[in-house]
């Protein structure tokens, strides 16, 4: 019996299933740097409806085994470059609270076409 993958960080469903395909165009860019690339397939992996992820720094540390800057270096050179829009949250006093990210199609492989 297979036992089952339960990820507890917010946005990652459980599941044994689950995949993403990336464009080998992503992959492969030698604009970006490793870093920037393997935070791109690991927002990719947290997308969810309507392409929205939200995996925390502390989470991307963890999986990747980044510290707390390169991870925020990398997700703003995905930034800069288009493979990620941010969106930031502010509570009823104006304050930020937080941020979701959208995953770029550019990243992502759609079923019938080519990476």
């Amino acid at each position: 019996m297979r036992k089952q993958f339960q990820d507890t960080a917010a946005g990652a469903p459980a599941s044994t299933e689950r995949y993403v395909q990336l464009k080998v165009d992503f992959l492969r860019n030698p604009a970006l740097s490793a870093g920037a690339r393997l935070i791109g397939c690991l927002y990719a992996t947290y997308r969810g409806r309507g392409g929205w992820a939200w995996p925390g720094v502390r989470t991307l540390m963890k999986e990747s085994g980044f510290g707390r800057d390169k991870v925020k270096r990398a997700r703003k050179e995905l930034i800069d470059r288009g493979y990620l829009e941010m969106t930031r949250f502010k509570d009823g006093s104006g304050h930020f609270t937080g941020a979701r990210y959208k995953v770029s199609e550019a990243l992502l492989v759609r079923h019938g076409t080519e990476g």
